[in-house]
């Protein structure tokens, strides 16, 4: 806390509103008082995005004093089954609630984050996605905030290193533009709510760099001036990278992993036997209430 004040402080010279970045901000012990001192020095507070089972009153309150009209919650996927297949551990009821408690406090705007594309995903989960978004703004309106908006992002899933996808293949192009589609489309006539979906083909250069080996180095130095997607084709071609067969096929557990020889955590064992129980959980019959995507 001492060390983090000390950055704070420095910030308060130049600067009355401080963002604060990780991963799950809400879970640092020590998060209320920072806010309090913020607060009373005349500062305001912002977050990069907040977890649904971690959202005390006490950010909710930060943020509004400071003048926040709008939070990112990331509900991550809309399904129950596919949110704990990826190890997230609450629901859409959990959720809801705490866009409730959100909207309650004063906030007008909600920005919401998934993702699409995940090994285990079906046409169901991504139906169940449209419909969370639209409990969530009955939510948003039942609360008075019907001038608000919800702003819906979804972003393409990419398999990274050390994790139990790590084996896994980027999903196609094609499938995530045609999800991602698909909700624009049943969400488009939704008053209050818009959609943002990110390009497919930067998430391919994500999945790409993610995973690869030496060999994306002489890559990544010949497109820095130029980093355009076809600048970054070209390269990977020039280097003999077959972008194919390192993005779109899944590898055997067998072969070796370009960080394989790091230290890590966690046992590639460890990690098989948590991508086998990811399977059996969104293997599972996905209930959804809304009416099927077009």
């Amino acid at each position: 806390m001492d060390r983090l004040w000390r950055v704070v402080e420095n910030l308060l010279e130049s600067t009355d509103r401080v963002g604060l970045i990780s991963a799950s901000v809400g879970n640092h012990p020590q998060i209320d008082d920072l806010c309090q001192r913020l607060l009373d020095r005349g500062g305001s507070v912002s977050f990069s995005s907040l977890r649904a089972d971690r959202l005390p009153d006490s950010l909710l309150e930060a943020l509004v004093r400071g003048g926040a009209q709008t939070l990112t919650l990331a509900p991550e996927v809309g399904s129950d089954l596919l949110r704990r297949a990826i190890n997230k551990r609450f629901t859409d009821d959990q959720y809801l609630d705490a866009a409730r408690r959100v909207f309650r406090k004063g906030v007008r705007n909600l920005r919401m984050y998934s993702m699409v594309g995940l090994p285990e995903e079906e046409d169901e989960h991504v139906e169940a996605l449209v419909e969370l978004v639209r409990r969530t703004r009955r939510v948003q309106c039942d609360e008075g905030r019907s001038a608000g908006r919800i702003t819906l992002s979804m972003g393409q899933f990419v398999p990274k290193p050390a994790t139990p996808f790590q084996w896994e293949a980027l999903a196609s192009r094609k499938l995530v533009s045609a999800r991602m589609k698909k909700v624009e489309r049943a969400l488009g006539g939704e008053g209050g709510v818009q959609v943002h979906a990110e390009s497919p083909r930067w998430a391919l250069l994500q999945g790409l760099l993610a995973r690869g080996d030496r060999r994306f180095a002489r890559a990544i130095a010949s497109v820095f001036r130029d980093p355009s997607f076809r600048a970054w084709m070209q390269a990977l071609e020039g280097e003999g990278i077959d972008v194919a067969r390192e993005a779109f096929t899944p590898r055997d557990p067998a072969w070796p992993l370009p960080w394989g020889h790091l230290a890590s955590p966690w046992s590639a064992e460890l990690l098989l036997k948590d991508r086998a129980r990811a399977a059996r959980t969104a293997s599972h019959p996905c209930p959804i209430t809304s009416h099927p995507l077009p």
